[in-house]
């Protein structure tokens, strides 16, 4: 889950460091969406962490957050290239290149970027069949698989 409240390239670089030692097979990359009634809720509102509701246009695409320290581009790029990221950590450092390649885009313009991800991560997890990485499941956004050594 990406987005919590205070969410910062620190923290995130922590959960990937756990991510990528403990292996899960499936990942549900997801926003993080507080529950009215819990403490979380209570928090996000007593601190003014809610974007105007004028501002969200798709919940899965988009945490209802706002945050200090990340622009909502930064929390997109972080949650969509979440398995690339991962890959880094587990030692495949060509997907940095391919993160840089999506750096300099607008937040618009990076969401346009979805279908050309998808192309370009199915043809990175070709390159490595045989080493263990992660890619999106049956070319989704929204899950990802850990490619076994075979």
């Amino acid at each position: 889950m990406t987005a919590l409240p205070g969410e910062t390239m620190k923290r995130f670089n922590k959960t990937t460091d756990f991510l990528s030692k403990i292996k899960p097979y499936l990942i549900r990359p997801t926003f993080f969406i507080p529950i009215k009634g819990t403490p979380l809720f209570d928090y996000c509102k007593e601190n003014n962490l809610f974007k105007k509701k004028s501002q969200i246009t798709n919940h899965f695409s988009e945490s209802v957050l706002k945050f200090d320290a990340l622009s909502d581009i930064e929390i997109l790029r972080m949650n969509t290239l979440l398995p690339w990221y991962l890959n880094i950590k587990m030692g495949l450092k060509e997907y940095e290149e391919f993160i840089e390649k999506f750096e300099n885009f607008t937040y618009e313009e990076f969401k346009d970027k979805m279908t050309s991800i998808l192309s370009l991560d199915k043809k990175l997890s070709e390159k490595n069949k045989g080493v263990e990485h992660y890619c999106y499941f049956q070319n989704n956004l929204n899950y990802l698989v850990l490619n076994k050594k075979n």
